[in-house]
């Protein structure tokens, strides 16, 4: 008896869900239809479109010559030529709005403690956006940044060369509202993003306190999307990291890589761009920089026993989430921390900094590491892409 009655509970239980997936079927079905009956309108109103763009087309086509012509009014001049203005409109209103609300100020987060000596600087702002210019800006300033050229492929500039970037930013309160950026090297500008760049490009600025009253930023930019037909060159630049990446790969393809300072220089002003101090977060007036050496390493490590290498920490900027930002380099190879990458938890002060990352670089980018800088100690592992260790003794 109770077989049977498990049995037509199985039963019953598998008409439901029967009854369930012809359900999940037929609202499927039912959404699929409404959705190709709305492309297919879509598709239609398309074609409206064009078929009146191309009646004007020839309208213009067989128009009498100029001396055959009366001087239309502007309003003739405006309803000729409204079957074009109104899609271009309509699409450069939507980019508007894109670009205008990507806009966004990142959470700001705690930094890690430093010593009572790093005290005078004060992170002021920070801020961040996608896209072109847009709206009116209540603060402005000119910015720039000083680099050399490390090399050069497909250019006519040559390694060692200086180079400059150059921008002008304007702030909305806490939002950066304007970035328009110039990169020369030499007497060459070899990258523009201005008010035509679109919206995939991302630019970032963070401010910082100087002494004398005077500030000093960090500029992050991401312009790495071009069309086709686009031949303006494209840009990667982390000036924390020390790095500038300027290329094309279109006709007249070429690649710079520059090394720039990890922060402006001093910029003179009666305040700061961005209108959100922060009191309760100092930053190190230098960066923590210690000279090592490797003292063991795998095969297979990117570093071999005996190399001298460089390890380098600062406060991570809020809008990454992170406390701290590590840089390892064992000669011209970054075995940690490249561009937008490298940020860690960091715990102590200047003297006592442990630091810990405990993916590899599947996870968030790059190796693990573990280091406690008062012992002199630094660990970095990577057990995904590959698997090596390296092991350092900081001086």
């Amino acid at each position: 008896m109770t077989f049977r009655e498990d049995g037509e509970g199985l039963n019953d239980r598998a008409d439901h869900l029967d009854h369930e997936v012809f359900q999940a079927q037929k609202a499927l079905n039912d959404a699929r239809g409404k959705r190709l009956d709305l492309l297919e309108q879509e598709m239609a109103d398309a074609q409206d479109r064009l078929n009146r763009m191309q009646a004007s087309l020839n309208t213009l086509r067989d128009t009498p010559s100029p001396s055959a012509l009366k001087a239309p009014t502007p309003l003739a001049n405006l309803a000729r030529a409204m079957p074009v203005l109104l899609p271009v409109g309509m699409v450069a209103m939507l980019g508007f709005a894109i670009g205008h609300s990507s806009a966004r100020k990142a959470p700001q987060y705690p930094l890690f403690k430093t010593s009572a000596a790093a005290n005078h600087a004060r992170m002021t702002g920070s801020a961040s956006t996608r896209g072109a210019s847009y709206g009116s800006v209540e603060a402005s300033t000119r910015i720039r940044w000083n680099g050399k050229v490390r090399k050069s492929t497909g250019i006519d500039v040559a390694v060692g060369t200086d180079c400059r970037i150059e921008g002008r930013f304007g702030s909305r309160g806490a939002h950066l509202a304007k970035a328009d950026i110039e990169v020369w090297c030499g007497d060459k500008m070899v990258y523009e993003k201005g008010v035509y760049t679109g919206p995939e490009a991302v630019v970032g600025v963070d401010e910082y306190a100087a002494q004398g009253g005077s500030f000093v930023y960090n500029l992050d930019v991401e312009d790495l999307h071009r069309p086709g037909f686009d031949k303006r060159a494209m840009a990667s630049i982390d000036t924390e990291a020390r790095v500038a990446v300027i290329s094309r790969d279109v006709a007249g393809a070429f690649r710079l890589e520059i090394d720039v300072e990890p922060v402006s220089s001093p910029v003179a002003s009666s305040g700061p761009l961005f209108n959100s101090p922060r009191s309760d977060s100092a930053v190190p007036s230098v960066r923590i920089a210690r000279n090592a050496r490797v003292v063991r390493a795998t095969a297979g490590a990117p570093a071999s026993s005996g190399d001298k290498c460089t390890v380098e920490v600062v406060p991570a900027t809020p809008r990454s989430g992170w406390s701290c930002r590590t840089f390892v380099r064992c000669g011209d190879k970054a075995l940690y921390g490249e561009q937008r990458t490298g940020y860690t938890e960091c715990s102590g002060d200047d003297s006592n900094l442990q630091i810990r990352d405990l993916g590899y670089t599947l996870e968030d980018g790059d190796a693990k590491l573990d280091a406690d800088l008062s012992k002199g100690t630094l660990t970095l592992s990577e057990n995904d892409t590959s698997t090596w260790t390296v092991e350092l003794k900081v001086d």
